[in-house]
């Protein structure tokens, strides 16, 4: 049987931040024309207030379509582990889906940089037989962008359990 999953809440949050760029551009050019407004003379007052009406606008709907494409994305990144293969899912319109057998899988990493430890999110790389590590157009690699790093271990040892391979800690020097 094949149970679904999804990468968590944190995930999705995550998704909405990096799809907003354009949307927090817009009310930065909000703000400042909201804080321009007392510096200039009344002959303006009227085109700035339009202008910070047209930004906000702007910013609204640029914010509303990010969360609705991160939405979309979202509820269309799913993964399964199932009794012969680890399977994920991806894309709006062009769907991508990739079954790796455990015995192809040597690896599965987790990685974090210093806001992901802060915010409590990993990637997942899962590598397996074959890849290789120069080419980032290769299929036999799944990398999950972003995780909840609790859900990410509890993957990471099923993953390992499943393809019998042993897990590797590196302590650092004290």
């Amino acid at each position: 049987m094949e149970i679904k999953q999804r990468l968590g809440r944190k995930t999705f949050w995550i998704f909405v931040l990096s799809n907003s760029k354009a949307a927090f551009a817009f009310l930065l050019v909000t703000i400042v024309l909201i804080v321009s407004r007392g510096y200039v003379g009344n002959n303006f007052t009227d085109i700035l207030n339009y202008s910070i009406i047209v930004a906000g606008v702007i910013f609204t709907n640029a914010l509303l379509l990010s969360i609705v494409v991160s939405w979309l994305v979202y509820i269309n990144y799913t993964f399964s582990i199932t009794e012969n293969a680890f399977k994920v899912r991806e894309g709006i319109f062009n769907k991508k889906e990739t079954a790796i057998p455990y015995r192809q899988i040597q690896s599965v990493d987790l990685r974090q940089d210093v806001v992901a430890q802060i915010i409590g999110v990993s990637k997942l790389v899962v590598l397996t037989a074959g890849h290789d590590d120069n080419d980032k157009t290769g299929e036999a690699e799944i990398d999950f962008p972003v995780i909840d790093t609790e859900f990410a271990q509890n993957i990471q040892t099923e993953l390992l359990k499943r393809s019998q391979t042993e897990k590797i800690v590196i302590q650092k020097a004290e």
